[in-house]
């Protein structure tokens, strides 16, 4: 329940989330902010807002930060609009809840209902359905998170990792030539990639060396970093069984950042044998993610990249037990 209203059971579902925060904007309490101004009786317009002259807007309304709100738009009554979404020319929104970095189209109608991305929820019936047409509605966030695939700077290091270890991987390529094993394994995996507009998980096949240890016998996958497949850090790739299992919504979040050479539960060293810690490492990284934690994460894993030791995850090679790192559980 939200403080001072006990009443309002929030998880019943959207409307009545809706209908508690409709309650707070019309008791003052979220309008109680810096960065608020009520420009007309009950409309909270944030002053990081955009708001074109042209925009209709009606109470109780509230615009919140990074909103950009364009010409002859109409924002009636009973509407949160939540930050850095855009709502375009002559679209018309009335009762609704509007989610962070939501495209709301040109002329698009939305009434009585929660629009979160591409997802939009009927509060009065609760049908929900995915918009396949991002004139209409889309996801801003996700352009942002997969449309660089990694920056110049990002694939000149791989590629100074991928020459300066060459002598190290022959010595494991002969390793297991000389114990009659194949040189590399491969490993089908799921990577998400923005497709349409939408991120969806793509099957791909990455190898793995034999004969290293955990993170070394990555190293095929720096290849993949220099041609942009996949990111120096980000979330480990996962398998197509274990991408149909995710269900809960903080599972999910995996899929909000792009696959990586390194991620956050090998810098924890955790969630290698516990699909629970390694789902929780993810969704925290997806959350979290920033330059400054990128750079954590691959100050850790280096040293362990670099020196090896014979222990592999839990995809089939040697293994000795890992601590179990309470930190993002």
């Amino acid at each position: 329940t939200l403080h001072g209203q006990p009443e309002a059971r929030l998880w019943q579902g959207g409307a009545v989330f809706h209908q508690a925060l409709l309650a707070r904007l019309e008791s003052g309490t979220m309008g109680a902010s810096l960065t608020m101004r009520e420009t007309a009786p009950g409309v909270h317009v944030s002053t990081r807002a955009r708001v074109a002259g042209s925009a209709n807007i009606e109470g109780p309304a509230w615009i919140g930060p990074g909103v950009i709100v364009a010409d002859h738009a109409q924002i009636l009554a009973g509407t949160i609009i939540e930050d850095a979404a855009y709502i375009y020319r002559q679209a018309r929104v009335e009762g609704s809840w509007i989610g962070p970095e939501t495209y709301v189209g040109a002329m698009t109608e939305i009434t009585e209902s929660i629009a979160w991305g591409n997802g939009l929820e009927s509060m009065r019936y609760g049908s929900q359905i995915r918009v396949a047409d991002t004139f209409l509605l889309s996801d801003l966030r996700p352009k942002w998170a997969f449309q660089r695939k990694g920056g110049h700077l990002a694939r000149l290091f791989a590629l100074l990792l991928l020459l300066g270890t060459v002598p190290q991987a022959l010595f494991c390529m002969l390793k297991s030539i000389a114990g009659r094993r194949p040189v590399f394994r491969t490993r089908r995996v799921v990577l998400p990639e923005l497709v349409n507009g939408q991120v969806v998980p793509v099957p791909a096949t990455l190898g793995l060396l034999n004969g290293a240890g955990e993170l070394f016998s990555r190293w095929p996958w720096l290849w993949q970093v220099i041609c942009g497949r996949i990111r120096l850090v980000g979330n480990r790739p996962m398998s197509p069984g274990h991408a149909a299992s995710l269900r809960e919504e903080c599972e999910q979040l995996w899929h909000d950042a792009p696959a990586g050479l390194f991620s956050l539960a090998d810098a924890m060293k955790d969630g290698l044998d516990d699909p629970d810690a390694e789902a929780a490492h993810s969704a925290c990284y997806a959350v979290g993610r920033s330059s400054r934690l990128d750079l954590r994460i691959l100050a850790r894993c280096l040293p362990d990249f670099l020196l090896p030791r014979v222990i592999t995850d839990r995809w089939g090679a040697p293994q000795t037990p890992t601590a179990t790192n309470p930190a993002c559980q």
